[in-house]
Order: structure tokens, then C-alpha cells, then sequence
């Protein structure tokens, strides 16, 4: 996980930019995440390896972080804003 903030942004201007519904977009972000927290800490009866590059604990809140803009972006005037507030705190 880089701390990218400049990125980060970009990439969401990108996103909604193109027309991209930014909560789908942030749920299917939020399962990715799940998917690499699951396999960081080898609890994937699937999973080949038992580790990980990815640490669970920097996961974890990239996860926390994005579940919570996502019920934000219900309510913003703003619709970027929860996600670049997410993408800010986490590259801080």
C-alpha cells in the first residue's frame, strides 16, 4: 500500500469523470480489500499461501476507512469527497 495521496485523488477524479457510480465502485473496493485481508491472515480455506505481502493491520483500515466514506457518500453534496477524505487520512 503506497502513500500516494496525489494518485489516489487522481484516481478518483478518473473515476467519476468518467461517469463511474462511485459507491458500486467503492463496494467493489471495499470486497477486494476483504478478499486480501482474508488471505494476508490465512484464514482462506482456498488461499495457497498463508501470508502475505500486505499487512492485515493496514487492511484493516483502508477498510474501515473506505466502509465509512461509502455510507458518507450518501449524504455529501460532494459525491468525492468521503473517498478523498478516505484517501488523505490513509496516505497521511
Amino acid at each position: 500500500i503506497r502513500k500516494d495521496a496525489k494518485t489516489g485523488l487522481a484516481m478518483i477524479a478518473k473515476l467519476q469523470e468518467d461517469g463511474v457510480d462511485l459507491e458500486h465502485a467503492t463496494k467493489q473496493f471495499i470486497d477486494y480489500v476483504r478478499r486480501q485481508l482474508i488471505t494476508a491472515v490465512g484464514t482462506d480455506p482456498g488461499s495457497v499461501s498463508q501470508s502475505s505481502a500486505l499487512d492485515p493491520h493496514q487492511l484493516a483500515r483502508v477498510a474501515e476507512a473506505f466502509m465509512k466514506a461509502r455510507m458518507e457518500l450518501k449524504s455529501t453534496p460532494v459525491p468525492s469527497l468521503p473517498l478523498e477524505l478516505a484517501i488523505v487520512e490513509l496516505t497521511s
